[in-house]
């Protein structure tokens, strides 16, 4: 029996023996196994969901990208294409004029040549009859009529030419100032077109802000639940880690247990000692079981709220996602308002720069008319002087006679004869002096009309600097000003009119200088660079002007060399030099003195803008600064003291003062000095020693309180108050649309709207309530109410209305502001209106009515209705409240309290 129970042993110990600890270690393994792969599957099909999302997500931004890059490419295409069909109009346009100049040159050199040979022949055949017929005639005499007879032809034809070119000149203005005023209002057209398309986009934008700050509102309620349903999972999944860890305790010890009744059952030896350790072992597994149960119970609990809380963290994320997108669309939003804001800017401007003309035209036309009256007192001098010369000859060829003459009778009437003169040449001078004060007076006109001239240039320049700089900032705006483009079909009417142009037959004149007409395309594409260079060509002018004019030239000399120049000016076109300082040269000197004297009076640096080509009568300040410079190098350039100087400067010093008027001068100084120690020293007396018994014991000096933001006063009686706390402004709208679908409200009842901003730690008053909705004001309407006011809602028969009362400063009167308010009142409270539903713009017009003999004005946006525009100014209060119902019940509070 001892043998076979040790060939037994022998035997187990070669086997492997199949225990209950190893069954339940495979099957724990088996099932560790399985869980692996399971949570492996979760984790690649969340990572791939997640792979996809992304994928996706990319998939749209390349999308999105693509589609922009191909609208960006097809507007360079577009613009490529009106700038090369712009180039090539230009350029067929330029070959269509010098082709048709040198045809003109051609015909004009022909024409001439056929004249000059008439003419030759004429003069030839009329020498050869003068020559036959009259022989014994001086041969100067004969020239003479032959010159005289040339110089009339010429005359004759010189007025018909000048006749020809008057009536050239008109037809040419005329055609032009039509072509101007059909571009004014093509330009206007779609000036007004573009203001429409800005109203309605404002209109859309404003919506569309209002949805993105209601979206943008609502996502903080979104996120709160998940965030506490989140967190309660997260208290729920540490309940069950803390469940899970005396579970796993306990199967530990069990673990251990069976570990050793195995380690028994391997070493016992009696069968009852064996069925004893197995029984035991069995209730060991079945412990192990129960625990391992609620080791799985606890564990899926787990698995479960993890899950929950993935899919949670999921929506998070898609809320962020969201609320960023939408933070992003805002952005764009402002900008696109921004942008909406600069163009409407620029309009204004436009609008001002376009009266300038006006106002510049009349003061242009004057100076030509006075340029025109001093050119014929010129004139006039001229002709007086050489009266006055030719008087001054005869007067002494009348003495040299009186000289030779011996007899009385002959002398006295040569006396006479000189009296006569002497008499003339007296009226002469008179009216030579009487001619140039007038002349005095036309320049110091001239040089008033100059400096209001250059005022208006200012103002000019003013606006022109603020177009360019809104012009750069709407270069990255979204909606960037556009100019006119012109279509196929307008420029096929450009290229008709060239033609018509053309065909138009062309006067034979003298040679002129060309003056290159641009087209209407060229003429509003580059209208802003034509400004710079008509300023240029305006100084180059003046500078030409001046070189043509000797500095003291009489008028006897200017009409030898207006003589001597006639040919070559009606032969030649006039060729105007360089200017003799150079335009950049001057500005920068300009700039420089500008810049140094604004430094000494506030320390600032000023940029200024180019200056645009005044009338080209108008002088200019550079050639003063030459002149005043030349002057000043001039009077400089000796600059050594002669005696008789010397001898001037020391008369001009004071003489010395007497000794006597020293010691009185003295005496008063010390008298005075010891009236005024007298005086200190009574003064002194009496504050420290008089002063003191009659004052009054003082009362305690009160401790400074505190500044407390106090809460502005309602200017009415209300039910209910609602406070609002926001930190920007842009809140406000959308806390303000949720306060109006408010439901517990009430009926006939007032609720006050206090808004405080707690970031500035101040209440919102009218001027910032007006800032948040975009309302425009008339101008001096903030200095004629308080910035305190009363916003409140009303509400009746579940309709809820938005009103304000305002009080009106003492002694102001606002009904006039407010009554010139009503042409764009409706546009500018618009914003307000869309918050309380308003739909579609009136075509109505403002009406008048009364209410317990008050007056107010209303505009209905619906016929018939109670929605609308509703205001009343009375009792030093302005009252605004979007119905009929809510302006009676306020004023009633107003009598009543």
């Amino acid at each position: 029996m001892p043998e076979e129970t040790a060939e037994k042993v022998e035997t187990l110990k070669r086997v492997e023996v199949r225990t209950m600890q190893k069954d339940i270690a495979r099957i724990r393994e088996g099932e560790a196994r399985k869980e692996r792969e399971k949570i492996v599957t979760l984790k690649t099909e969340e990572e791939a969901r997640k792979e996809k999302e992304r994928m996706e997500r990319l998939k749209r931004e390349t999308e999105a990208k693509r589609k922009t890059e191909e609208e960006s490419k097809k507007k360079e295409k577009d613009i490529q294409s009106s700038l090369e069909a712009r180039k090539k109009l230009i350029a067929e346009i330029e070959q269509k004029k010098a082709k048709k100049i040198e045809e003109t040159g051609k015909e004009l050199k022909e024409k001439m040549e056929t004249i000059q040979k008439k003419e030759e022949k004429q003069r030839t055949s009329f020498l050869e009859k003068v020559w036959g017929v009259e022989k014994q005639k001086p041969e100067i005499l004969t020239k003479e009529e032959v010159r005289e007879k040339e110089e009339r032809v010429v005359l004759r034809k010189g007025d018909e030419e000048i006749t020809r070119l008057a009536e050239e000149i008109e037809t040419r203005a005329q055609r032009k100032k039509k072509e101007t005023e059909i571009e004014k209002r093509r330009n206007e057209q779609m000036r007004e077109e573009r203001k429409a398309q800005r109203e309605k986009e404002k209109s859309e934008l404003a919506k569309e802000k209002f949805a993105v700050d209601e979206v943008l509102r609502i996502i903080p309620d979104r996120k709160q639940p998940l965030e506490f349903k989140r967190s309660q999972l997260l208290e729920r999944r540490t309940e069950v880690e803390e469940l899970l860890r005396p579970i796993l305790e306990k199967e530990n010890e069990v673990e251990k247990e069976e570990a050793a009744i195995e380690e028994q059952e391997r070493i016992a030896t009696s069968p009852k000692e064996q069925q004893r350790i197995a029984r035991k072992k069995w209730q060991i597994a079945q412990s192990r079981r129960e625990a391992e149960k609620q080791r799985w119970e606890q564990e899926e609990r787990k698995s479960n709220i993890e899950s929950q809380l993935r899919e949670i963290s999921s929506q998070y994320q898609r809320i962020l996602d969201e609320e960023e997108r939408f933070k992003e669309k805002k952005e764009v939003v402002l900008r696109k308002q921004e942008a909406i804001r600069l163009e409407e800017a620029r309009d204004i401007f436009e609008k001002e720069l376009q009266k300038f003309p006006e106002r510049k035209a009349p003061l242009e036309a004057r100076r030509i008319k006075l340029s025109e009256s001093k050119t014929q007192i010129e004139t006039t001098l001229l002709a007086i002087s050489k009266k006055e010369k030719g008087l001054e000859e005869e007067k002494k060829t009348i003495e040299n006679e009186e000289r030779m003459t011996t007899s009385p009778k002959e002398k006295k009437e040569v006396e006479q004869k000189r009296w006569k003169t002497e008499d003339q040449i007296k009226n002469t001078q008179e009216e030579k002096w009487s001619q140039q004060e007038e002349k005095e007076k036309i320049e110091s006109q001239i040089r008033e009309l100059d400096s209001e001239y250059r005022k208006i240039l200012e103002e000019e320049d003013k606006l022109l600097a603020k177009i360019e700089e809104i012009d750069r900032r709407l270069e990255s705006a979204p909606h960037a000003y556009k100019k006119w483009i012109p279509t196929a079909e307008e420029k096929e009417e450009i290229k008709l009119k060239e033609t018509e142009r053309q065909r138009e037959p062309q006067m034979p004149a003298r040679e002129i200088p060309q003056i290159r007409e641009i087209p209407v395309v060229e003429r509003e594409i580059e209208q802003a660079p034509e400004r710079r260079k008509e300023r240029i060509d305006f100084e180059k002018e003046i500078e030409y002007e001046e070189e043509l004019t000797p500095e003291e030239a009489t008028p006897e000399e200017e009409v030898e060399k207006s003589r001597e120049t006639f040919v070559e000016r009606k032969e030649k076109p006039i060729e105007r030099p360089a200017a003799r300082i150079p335009l950049q040269e001057m500005k920068g000197r300009e700039e420089k003195e500008r810049k140094e004297f604004l430094e000494r009076v506030w320390g600032e640096r000023v940029e200024t803008a180019d200056v645009p080509r005044p009338y080209s009568g108008f002088p200019s300040t550079k050639n003063k600064q030459t002149s005043n410079q030349q002057a000043f190098k001039r009077g400089t350039s000796n600059n050594k003291i002669t005696p008789s100087e010397e001898e001037l400067i020391r008369r001009s010093l004071p003489p010395k003062p007497p000794t006597g008027e020293k010691v009185w001068v003295r005496l008063i100084m010390v008298v005075a000095f010891i009236t005024i120690l007298a005086v200190v020293f009574t003064f002194w007396y009496w504050f420290f020693k008089i002063r003191p018994s009659q004052l009054v014991k003082p009362s305690p000096t009160p401790t400074a309180t505190p500044v407390v933001n106090l809460i502005p006063q309602s200017l009415i009686a209300v039910d209910d108050t609602k406070n609002l706390e926001i930190t920007s402004q842009d809140e406000l709208s959308s806390l303000i649309f949720h306060t109006l679908n408010d439901k517990n409200l009430g009926d006939n009842k007032f609720i006050r709207i206090l808004v405080k901003n707690t970031k500035k730690d101040q209440y919102v008053g009218i001027r910032e309530f007006f800032s948040v909705f975009e309302v425009k004001t008339p101008e001096g309407f903030y200095d004629k109410v308080n910035n305190d006011f009363t916003l409140f809602i009303f509400s009746a028969n579940n309709i809820h209305d938005l009103g304000f009362v305002s009080q009106v400063k003492t002694g102001e009167d606002v009904s006039g502001i407010i009554r010139s308010w009503e042409s764009t009142m409706e546009n500018d409270f618009e914003n307000v209106f869309i918050v309380l539903g308003q739909e579609k713009k009136t075509t109505l017009s403002f009406k008048e009515s009364k209410y317990k003999d008050i007056t107010f004005r209303y505009l209905p946006f619906s016929q018939p209705g109670n929605f609308g525009i509703y205001y009343s100014v009375f009792s030093d209060y302005f009252i605004f409240t979007s119905s009929q119902n809510s302006l009676s019940a306020t004023i009633d509070k107003i009598i009543n309290r």
